[in-house]
């Protein structure tokens, strides 16, 4: 009832770590079907290691492959760690950062544009009416309306800035490097582009229009 540690095939060896480092065996062998197997004892084998070079070299290559397999499977398994890791702080439906991106990521992001001295401003984005919406064109149109305004965000921020999901039909746009001043036209540009947007639905069929109601701020500096 033990975890499957591996899968052994014709040819392939268990336990000899064990004999090698002197240490008792860490996992059972269990037979799926009927199959020839050699058992060696721990004295014999070391006798073969200390005479036999061509058993010592074999033995190795073995050891090499193995070796080899798991540092691969290692590498896949922390590359699917960092694709969890990312996917946790991607909304599943927009693409954008989730909440949890930011909270993670902004009050480093605003300590270090205070401490550097540097100017940051934050827009507060809201879909207009957006229960209406769902309630008279559905939650599929809802979606796609969600997923139309993250496009024109991701479309008309620049580089640096970052677009959040913050929750329902609520955005969040971080501007590093950006006064208030700076931001209200950015802000502006926003809204038109997302009112001037065409959202379209599985079949290709243009659903309504949505506007936003945009508020900004800006980080108090440290004087």
């Amino acid at each position: 009832s033990g975890q499957l540690i591996a899968t052994l095939g014709a040819g392939q060896c268990i336990g000899e770590m064990s004999v090698i480092e002197g240490v008792p065996p860490s996992a059972k062998v269990i037979a799926r079907g009927t199959c020839a197997a050699i058992a060696i004892e721990g004295a014999a084998l070391r006798t073969l290691l200390d005479q036999s070079q061509v058993f010592a070299r074999n033995l190795l290559k073995l050891l090499a492959r193995r070796l080899r397999n798991d540092n691969q499977l290692v590498r896949q398994s922390l590359e699917l760690q960092a694709l969890s890791e990312q996917d946790a702080r991607r909304d599943a439906l927009t693409g954008l950062h989730n909440r949890r991106w930011l909270n993670e990521t902004l009050p480093d992001l605003i300590e270090q544009h205070r401490t550097q001295q540097r100017t940051l401003c934050l827009l507060m984005l809201d879909i207009d009416h957006f229960k209406r919406y769902n309630d008279s064109a559905g939650h599929i149109a809802g979606d796609h309306a969600l997923i139309a305004v993250a496009n024109v965000l991701e479309a008309q921020i620049r580089d640096d800035d970052q677009a959040v999901r913050y929750g329902g039909e609520e955005f969040l746009i971080v501007l590093p490097d950006t006064r208030l001043e700076d931001a209200q036209p950015i802000a502006e540009r926003l809204r038109h582009s997302t009112q001037q947007t065409t959202i379209l639905g599985h079949a290709g069929e243009t659903l309504p229009s949505v506007t936003l109601s945009i508020g900004l701020a800006e980080p108090e500096r440290r004087s």
